[in-house]
């Protein structure tokens, strides 16, 4: 259940959200196993009635719970007496996993810290894994080619390993700590092609000037603001992301201790940055909020504006 808040308390109205429909993937949400199986065979049985069927292979059940298995057992006992908590189609049992890639990304039900790794962590190495896979295809023939000039490398460098590195990262929820991981793996990347290594003792600063690049920690916020001012930009009411971006999730308890960092706080965080070198005041609350959406589509519109006129 989630509720999107306008800028008045009394506009206020909640929708549920039972499946992501995109191309041929689909994703299904449930609270219950029972639930979640009579959803698997409807769909399996009205699907064949077309022609189509579901892939085995490619189907995985995910379970994004913190509380522990032993529970979630205890409930489908009591549910139907399936003590091993399977879905199957077609007599055939659905995997069950604890990460699984969708669109590219790859989601997790693991939500920890640096220590276990979990949460975006997994996507976080994930996209530096990529990027390394793709910058190590192109090391010798095109960024330690001296015929090559160090501008045109960074241009490549810039449409082929960065998108990759930083695939989704308008969504992104992350710390300090983990931005300062990503900007460590650019400015190797940085290094390696302009041949600096770290006992010529040149500072970042230097790295990003001589390329004409931003850090990761400029990049990032910029995306951030840009992905926000196209869906705030967009005049359908019933798009699914923006009524998302503008609601909250109903009810729910969150864990003990620190309060989790969220996306909004970031996208405000920067707007209110971008507000400030203009000189708006942002005084309470709704005015803020209404006038970080102005800015972001006028900015949204700027850019897509200079983008035509090229």
């Amino acid at each position: 259940m989630i509720e999107k808040h306008f800028h008045t308390s009394k506009n206020i109205f909640s929708f549920n959200i039972h499946s992501l429909l995109y191309a041929d993937d689909a994703v299904i949400f449930s609270h219950s196993w029972h639930d979640l199986s009579v959803m698997i065979a409807i769909a399996d049985e009205e699907l064949s009635r077309h022609g189509l069927h579901i892939s085995i292979q490619k189907t995985k059940v995910m379970i994004c719970n913190n509380k522990c298995d032993e529970s979630l057992c205890k409930a489908a006992r009591e549910e139907g007496g399936n003590t091993t908590n399977t879905i199957t189609i077609r007599d055939e049992a659905i995997e069950v996993v604890d990460e699984f890639k969708y669109l590219g990304s790859i989601i997790t039900s693991r939500v920890g810290g640096k220590e276990d790794r979990g949460g975006i962590w997994v996507e976080l190495e994930a996209r530096k894994k990529a990027a390394s896979k793709t910058f190590g295809m192109l090391r010798r023939s095109i960024f330690k080619n001296k015929r090559i000039s160090i501008n045109n490398k960074i241009l490549i460098y810039k449409i082929t390993v960065l998108p990759t590195l930083l695939y989704g990262c308008e969504t992104w929820t992350i710390s300090n700590t983990q931005i300062n991981q990503i900007n460590s793996f650019h400015m190797k990347c940085l290094r390696s092609i302009c041949n600096i290594s770290l006992l010529d003792k040149h500072k970042n600063t230097f790295i990003l000037n001589k390329t004409k690049t931003q850090s990761i920690t400029d990049l990032l916020p910029r995306y951030r603001w840009d992905f926000f001012g196209r869906i705030m930009a967009c005049n359908m009411e019933d798009n699914l992301t923006k009524r998302v971006m503008c609601g909250r999730v109903r009810g729910g308890h969150r864990r003990v201790g620190k309060a989790p960092l969220r996306w909004s706080d970031l996208v405000a965080k920067h707007g209110y940055d971008l507000l400030e070198k203009e000189g708006v005041e942002t005084e309470g609350f709704d005015h803020a909020w209404l006038t970080l959406h102005t800015s972001a589509i006028k900015s949204y519109h700027t850019k897509k504006k200079s983008r035509n006129n090229m």
